[in-house]
């Protein structure tokens, strides 16, 4: 062989070696990206969860705060029934919560008429009564928030009459 075929064949396998080298490296940029969008794609998955649990801590406090202003406008003494302008604005505050909460995607459990669920509801009492298994009375209210239980109802259970 000539000077010139064996630069000519040096340069050949050297490309050869080159083209392999920029191949393998292709391969690896190609799965690195692949892997960050999958890590980016749990990532959001996770933020979305850890956003989604610190919301509804926040609603859960919330949803107490509703249910004493509730309970003391159900209560109020016969002395305060002068006070209207004061019940009137108790009542604007209660309803401006319960429409933030159901802007929140807050949602009420139905209870009363329903089919009691031990996964969805917590007896607390039973009633007689003719419907077995319906319940009869919501002593404390539930909310669920999309698929997520935040506050188990309590509830009275009617029990058929023997």
């Amino acid at each position: 062989m000539d000077e010139q075929q064996v630069e000519d064949h040096d340069f050949i396998v050297e490309l050869a070696e080159v083209k392999k080298l920029a191949e393998d490296n292709l391969k690896g940029w190609q799965r690195a990206v692949a892997d960050f969008e999958n890590y980016k794609r749990r990532n959001e998955g996770h933020h979305r969860q850890l956003v989604d649990f610190a919301e509804n801590r926040i609603i859960i406090e919330f949803l107490k705060l509703a249910e004493d202003l509730d309970r003391l406008l159900e209560h109020v003494p016969a002395e305060a029934q002068g006070l209207e302008d004061w019940k009137r604005g108790l009542v604007g505050v209660r309803k401006r919560l319960h429409d933030t909460l159901d802007s929140l995607g807050v949602k009420h459990i139905k209870t009363v008429g329903e089919k009691f669920d031990p996964e969805l509801h917590e007896a607390v009492g039973q009633v007689e009564g003719d419907e077995d298994g319906l319940i009869a009375e919501e002593i404390s209210p539930g909310y669920k928030r999309g698929d997520r239980l935040l506050k188990v109802p309590q509830v009275k259970v009617y029990k058929r009459n023997s």
